[in-house]
């Protein structure tokens, strides 16, 4: 049995025991090799992070700027992908101060304009939906696109909507790599894409599990979706198709698996005629069998914390 010691100055923090299972198999090697050659990034966190953000008036109002900043220089770079407002149609941004469904509702549009323009160039080969295929690139553009990605997530990691509230807070422990390029997209190195058929095989939606792979996806996994009242059907609300060997530790033993069985999921699925599926919960690596919950509740320097391959 494959497992990956968590180490916190030379002091055992987590032991994870991975599943028996040979696409976790899979993961784990990649895992191995990413560890090896990219730096960590461990972190805390609580999802959703909305609860625990407190974005100030003064962000909303940078970022709201930089989103139309950048969608104004997008419409000068390109006549097919059109961002969808103008300086004289933007919505007030008073409506983004109230931190409502009204203000994700926009946020939502806004991201897509951003996974709509970006999934094309890049994922040539997976898709011919037709959506833009006429559009010329040019790095400019696509910063200009990345631009808006980064401040929608600003805003809305702090955005209080009816979903947010009736979900119950995961607490976890983070691990991933620094992997992108200067440009914020993924080196291809770095990441595998997950079949169709490995993805049903490995899903699991049993409670045993606290290890899950981490969202290496473009757009939003099924219960980012949920939580933004996002269109359960569209194309970028999605199950998990990439791993970079990134992966979450859920410290208080609520995880996806929570969210994706509570009747706010399942009624947010009716309203799109859509039927629940274990893989919207994603995919479980594996479980902890031992926790240091002493060092997790002190203040502790993520920094300090390195992994490790125990031996079989």
């Amino acid at each position: 049995m494959n497992q990956i010691e968590v180490q916190y100055c030379e002091e055992t923090l987590a032991v994870i025991e991975m599943r028996n299972h040979p696409f976790i198999d899979e993961w784990f090697e990649h895992w191995k090799y990413v560890n090896n050659n990219y730096p960590l990034m461990a972190y805390p966190s609580e999802w959703p992070p909305n609860l625990s953000n407190h974005t100030t008036a003064e962000t909303i109002i940078e970022n709201i700027q930089v989103i139309k900043d950048a969608g104004n220089k997008c419409n000068k770079l390109t006549k097919t992908h059109i961002f969808p407002y103008t300086e004289e149609t933007f919505p007030s941004i008073d409506v983004f101060l109230k931190q409502d469904l009204t203000a994700q509702k926009y946020l939502n549009e806004f991201h897509r304009y951003f996974t709509t323009g970006v999934q094309y160039p890049y994922t040539r080969d997976l898709y011919d939906n037709g959506m833009i295929s006429d559009l010329t690139y040019t790095n400019a553009w696509l910063a200009e696109i990345q631009k808006i990605n980064q401040a929608v997530h600003k805003i809305d990691h702090a955005t209080i909507t009816p979903n947010v509230k009736c979900c119950p807070v995961i607490k976890r422990l983070n691990f991933g790599y620094e992997i992108h390029n200067k440009d914020m997209y993924l080196q291809k190195s770095t990441f595998k894409k997950i079949s169709t058929s490995e993805l049903i095989s490995a899903s699991d939606d049993s409670k045993e599990w606290n290890v899950w792979m981490a969202v290496d996806l473009l757009g939003k996994d099924y219960p980012t979706g949920f939580i933004n009242h996002d269109d359960a059907n569209a194309w970028d609300v999605d199950h998990l198709n990439t791993y970079t060997g990134a992966f979450t530790i859920s410290t208080n033993n609520i995880t996806y698996v929570d969210i994706c069985k509570s009747d706010g999921f399942s009624d947010w699925l009716s309203l799109y005629n859509k039927e629940y599926n274990s893989t919207m919960c994603g995919i479980p690596l594996g479980k902890t069998t031992y926790l240091n919950k002493e060092i997790l509740s002190s203040n502790y320097d993520c920094r300090k914390i390195t992994l490790n391959n125990l031996p079989k």
